[in-house]
C-alpha cells in the first residue's frame, strides 16, 4: 500500500473526516495557532534551529506567510 503524500492526507481530512466540517475548523485553527506561536517565539526558534536540518529564517518565513494568508482570507 502506498503512503499518502502530505497534500493527500490534508485533503482527505478536510474533505472526508468522520468529524465533518468541524475538522476543517480544527485544522485552520491549528494552523493559525502554530504560525502565531512560531512568530511569538521567533528568537528561541532561530536559536534552536541553528545548524539543524531546517533553516530557521525559512521556518519563520513560512509562519509569516501562513499567518498573512489566514488573516487575509
Amino acid at each position: 500500500m502506498r503512503h499518502q503524500t502530505n497534500t493527500e492526507l490534508v485533503a482527505e481530512l478536510m474533505e472526508f473526516s468522520n468529524s465533518g466540517a468541524l475538522m476543517q475548523v480544527f485544522i485552520i485553527n491549528a494552523l493559525d495557532k502554530m504560525s502565531q506561536m512560531t512568530l511569538d517565539q521567533e528568537a528561541e526558534i532561530l536559536e534552536s534551529m541553528q545548524g539543524g536540518m531546517i533553516n530557521g529564517p525559512a521556518w519563520i518565513a513560512c509562519a509569516a506567510e501562513l499567518k498573512a494568508k489566514l488573516e487575509n482570507r
